[in-house]
């Protein structure tokens, strides 16, 4: 099975033409969204918008809507690069609309 996978988001995040860096417990993978799509590829990203590092148990955290990322971040849980507009984007895209960022 590859690793490389296609995703198609939401209607509203068709426009975007971005990615995001994600290392998940030292996995680390780019998540391009292009036109329609969102494709995740092994191996860093060349310039992401966001860059997002944590371990699966705090990812899942978040997800569940336990804890922020601004949380998550604040306890050295994980670390977050990239404007609070692009990480809103991010999580929109990936389809964790309800993920909060943080006040």
């Amino acid at each position: 099975m590859p690793f490389d996978q296609t995703w198609t988001p939401a209607a509203e995040t068709e426009s975007i033409d971005e990615c995001y860096e994600w290392s998940i417990d030292g996995v680390t993978f780019e998540l391009a969204a292009r036109g329609s799509q969102l494709v995740r590829t092994s191996g860093r990203a060349t310039h992401p918008v966001v860059t997002l590092r944590t371990d699966s148990a705090t990812l899942a955290a978040i997800v569940r809507g336990q804890i922020t990322i601004a949380e998550a971040v604040d306890r050295s849980e994980a670390y977050l690069k990239g404007s609070r507009r692009a990480v809103q984007r991010m999580l929109a895209i990936v389809g964790l609309p309800l993920a909060r960022v943080g006040s």
